[in-house]
């Protein structure tokens, strides 16, 4: 599955959903439960239609309908499950049903789409866009034919046309239409809603942090040079236009420099080129609106209505929790631009009506933080999160930083994600170094030490920690100490690349590098050339001599290794040609 950290784009789900037994089951959500039906029957004596699979939003309606009885429908993934059953939204006798199901791609939608139709629905209300860069995750002939039909379109596209997001862009859009088409036959109004996107969260996987230009660009950053950064940022564009980390950061360094106009178009261009397509950028919801328009359905421009209401029209972590998760107090606007476009489907105006809801926010932001912290891929994503909380919420942020078990307290418990005891221990270190990281990057550099120290205490041969120690002493102006642990880090066949890259940025003086060389290596090494001294101080030269050709082995760079290596050696030589003792 192209997206390790699927649960992060359905992190939180209404509290009266029925928590995972054992964890979260993906192939039973993803596949099995698919093949059964959506709506259970109605119990004996009932009548009454409940949800019939795992993790559903609770629902339930009159199996026959009532008279005077209005229904709604919404139906998608983790965004139609922010709007809940609608509470303050409908008027009297208006029952709005959620089929929204976290993490559905719109394969499954259009499952659940039909299922609607047969439960005598007077509107439809759709939001799907979230999850249509993933292959499909399923075992079997079936997953993978899918898989193999997908492979396949990407190959079949010319080459210049391989952009992220061209295949699922058509496969989406063929979806769309089907249901679009459904209910024109059904003659159920219908609203297709475009789908708001924080376009300040970073995208997701990993940055070119190995490129020049790129590592200048985030080094001006710092400095709070976005003018800098953005020449910066820009020459690295230059030979990789189509990359969302260089379209996202020259987008950032023009937001932060002022220029929001200049900002947006970079900014949204991001969001389309992510090769996750983890969130709906504006090529999709063109998409979208042209086939609600083509196929006589409504359109609800959520995209719109967020640039609209955010500052300088770039949505960011003030509308949203995470990058596709909007704050529950703008569901009153929410619901008002779906009600304006259901109007224009002929569906009767008044039912539904714009209104408010509270807004808790805090220890979401903070258990985002700490989920995409936990995975290598969101590294930047964890982050933004951490940086926006410590210029919002510091007080939260510090708490959470003192220790395992306050975090875990805070971290909102949720069924698609563990946040016990012994998961929130495992993921501390993470969650100290993107929190640290994020410090760094604001000049808080002891801080950001004392969070690095922290991580390297419970996993010394973490690398990022290394990392953000020298780079947090080097901020300190404690220049010998980061040469000495950066020296050994750009050695490393898995950080080399981005600690030279951000050493030349800022002058510091490195060794040359080799390949295939970690950091394990480098400690075994040592390890080796300490039992070969010992060794040697006892005399046993050729013991000695094999644990330093065996440090040599691990660490051709050790130079202690291979200067011990010619004194044992000379030694032997000696002891060789030495008469018999008599």
């Amino acid at each position: 599955m192209s997206k390790p950290a699927l649960f992060l784009l359905i992190f939180f789900l209404p509290t009266s959903l029925p928590a995972a037994d054992g964890g979260f089951d993906r192939d039973k959500y993803m596949c099995r439960d698919t093949a059964l039906p959506f709506f259970a029957a109605p119990r004996p004596g009932e009548g009454f239609v409940l949800p019939g699979r795992f993790l559903a939003m609770d629902f339930s309606f009159p199996a026959v309908k009532r008279q005077g009885e209005t229904r709604v429908f919404v139906a998608g993934e983790s965004a139609a499950t922010l709007l809940g059953a609608g509470e303050g939204f409908a008027a009297e006798g208006v029952g709005i049903v959620n089929c929204g199901m976290g993490g559905y791609d719109s394969r499954r939608i259009t499952g659940v789409f039909r299922e609607i139709m047969d439960q005598a629905p007077d509107l439809a209300v759709l939001l799907s866009g979230n999850n249509e860069g993933w292959e499909d995750p399923c075992p079997g002939a079936a997953g993978r034919l899918r898989r193999a039909a997908y492979r396949a379109l990407v190959r079949w596209l010319p080459e210049g046309e391989r952009g992220p997001g061209r295949v699922s862009l058509a496969v989406h859009e063929y979806r769309v239409r089907r249901m679009a088409r459904l209910a024109k036959k059904k003659k159920v109004p219908f609203v297709i809603c475009s789908l708001p996107a924080n376009l300040l969260m970073p995208p997701f996987g990993e940055a070119p942090y190995g490129d020049g230009d790129f590592a200048s660009g985030l080094l001006s950053l710092e400095k709070k040079d976005f003018r800098g950064a953005g020449e910066s940022f820009r020459a690295f564009l230059a030979g990789s236009p189509r990359d969302a980390f260089g379209l996202y950061f020259t987008g950032l360094a023009l937001h932060l420099a002022g220029d929001q106009a200049g900002a947006r178009p970079y900014l949204s261009a991001a969001a389309d080129m992510s090769p996750a397509q983890d969130r709906s950028g504006p090529a999709r919801n063109r998409m979208l609106k042209k086939v609600a328009l083509e196929e006589g359905a409504c359109f609800a421009d959520l995209e719109g209505l967020f640039a609209r209401i955010s500052p300088g029209g770039a949505p960011g972590f003030g509308e949203f929790d995470d990058s596709i998760h909007w704050r529950a107090g703008l569901n009153g606007a929410v619901w008002g631009e779906i009600a304006v476009a259901a109007e224009a489907c002929g569906f009767p105006k008044g039912l539904l009506v714009p209104g408010g809801a509270p807004e808790e926010e805090g220890r979401k932001l903070l258990s985002y933080a700490f989920a995409y912290s936990f995975e290598n891929h969101h590294h930047e994503m964890g982050i933004a999160l951490a940086d926006y909380l410590y210029r919002s919420r510091p007080g939260l942020l510090k708490k959470a930083l003192s220790s395992p078990a306050e975090l875990g307290v805070l971290v909102k418990k949720s069924p698609w994600f563990d946040s016990s005891p012994e998961r929130s221990s495992a993921g501390w270190p993470a969650f100290l170094l993107a929190a640290g990281e994020a410090l760094r990057r604001n000049g808080r550099y002891s801080e950001a030490l004392r969070l690095a120290d922290g991580a390297l205490s419970v996993d010394p041969d973490n690398a990022m920690a290394s990392f953000l120690r020298g780079a947090a002493l080097f901020g300190l102006g404690r220049l010998k100490e980061a040469e000495a642990v950066l020296s050994v880090l750009a050695l490393s066949n898995t950080m080399g690349k981005r600690v030279r890259a951000f050493c030349a940025a800022r002058g510091i003086p490195l060794p040359e590098p080799l390949p295939n060389i970690s950091l394990r290596d480098i400690a075994k090494s040592k390890e080796l050339s300490e039992k070969g001294t010992k060794s040697f101080a006892r005399r046993d030269y050729k013991a000695a001599a094999g644990y330093f050709r065996r440090a040599l082995e691990k660490d051709p760079t050790n130079r202690g290794a291979a200067i011990s290596l010619e004194a044992a050696e000379a030694e032997e030589r000696k002891r060789g040609s030495a008469p018999d003792s008599i």
